[in-house]
């Protein structure tokens, strides 16, 4: 199996495994981040890039529509933060094989349209770490 470590990579892991807020600054080249994916999947974390997403990340809807495709929250009935919270949390819960989620943006246009969008994820996420014992989510923001 191809092994993607490096040390910037071995950076992000500590971070992502640190008890610390659930945003994370990150500074990967676009060409990597496929490559980071991998990496925190080896390392028993659901990882996905959430503007790999086919149509443009501009609002509230198109933000958890892509999060809803790309994570497949299955349980999510609607495009509200209620519904991405209930179902965030579900799939955190369900999926047993791992240690957590990251949910990586490699896009700095797409993370400056829907900053105020990820101000309210970051709540909504602290808010499940905080519930959640031995498993936590993560926003990995590109800069």
């Amino acid at each position: 199996m191809r092994d993607y470590e490096n040390q910037l990579f071995h950076k992000i892991i500590e971070l992502v495994n640190n008890e610390e807020p659930p945003t994370i600054d990150i500074d990967v080249e676009d060409d990597n981040m496929l490559a980071l994916q991998f990496y925190l999947t080896r390392k028993l974390f659901y990882a996905v890039i959430i503007d790999d997403y086919p149509v443009e990340i501009v609002d509230k809807n198109s933000l958890l529509e892509a999060i809803y495709y790309q994570v497949k929250l299955i349980t999510m009935h609607d495009l509200n933060w209620d519904a991405f919270e209930e179902a965030l949390n579900d799939a955190l819960l369900n999926f047993i094989n791992f240690e957590g989620i990251c949910l990586m943006f490699k896009n700095k246009s797409t993370v400056s349209k829907v900053s105020k969008e990820l101000v309210i994820m970051t709540d909504i996420v602290s808010d499940i770490n905080k519930r959640v014992q031995n498993k936590r989510i993560v926003l990995l923001i590109n800069k």
